[in-house]
């Protein structure tokens, strides 16, 4: 379509659009027109390798969607590069040493643990995608920010409020989808914020780490030090 391109299927059907752009690829590279954007499609490992190491602003440059700068801001990772983002990167080596992800695999286990018993008290037959979804919020938000979120059920529900953003046209006025998503990401930066500042406090007393933001803490304040 003219201007808009590709995006009314996009959105209409995005599982449908990504097999047929797969399609469009059979040797690993296709490319299509998404609200007036050239885009590709990359499936092979090689050539994602090059777009990657070709990421910057004067060649190929990061968007992942339409309102990805809209829904992540502008200063999130996805869009950031050169000697920054390699700054970035190297301060993430603490987040995956043995000693963090047997954190994580404990922080995991308990919730999965905790899941199943749940699913074990309901009579019947019911739809198990519902509960994979709230575990997977659940598992990630431990790992992540441990036991810091105030209110894991409204932030759960920012969250997936968040994600719709990405499944919709990129039209932003007040009772938008667009609009709706981009003040969800505005609370839930706004509790991540309030993880960060508390997981901070922890690691100056000296507490062991619970989850992955008290390892970026603990790292970051060594190298403030």
């Amino acid at each position: 379509v003219p201007f808009i391109g590709a995006i009314v299927s996009m959105v209409m059907d995005p599982v449908r659009f990504w097999d047929k752009q797969r399609e469009y690829a059979p040797r690993g590279v296709s490319w299509n027109s998404i609200a007036g954007k050239f885009s590709v499609l990359v499936t092979d490992p090689e050539m994602v390798r090059v777009v990657m190491n070709n990421n910057g602003d004067d060649s190929f440059k990061m968007i992942l969607h339409p309102n990805g700068h809209k829904l992540l801001g502008d200063n999130n990772i996805a869009f950031i590069n050169g000697p920054t983002h390699k700054q970035l990167r190297k301060s993430f080596l603490n987040l995956f040493t043995r000693k963090a992800l047997s954190v994580y695999l404990g922080v995991q286990e308990q919730r999965i643990r905790e899941m199943i018993a749940k699913l074990k008290e309901i009579d019947g037959e019911f739809e198990l995608r519902t509960y994979v979804r709230d575990l997977n919020l659940i598992t990630s938000q431990s790992v992540f920010v441990g036991p810091y979120i105030r209110d894991q059920k409204a932030f759960c529900t920012d969250y997936l409020e968040l994600t719709l953003g990405f499944l919709c046209f990129p039209i932003y006025f007040p009772g938008s989808q667009l609009y709706s998503s981009i003040h969800a990401r505005k609370r839930v930066t706004k509790e991540l914020a309030y993880c960060a500042k508390v997981s901070k406090a922890r690691m100056e007393a000296g507490n062991e780490p619970t989850c992955l933001i008290d390892f970026w803490s603990q790292r970051v304040l060594e190298e403030i030090q």
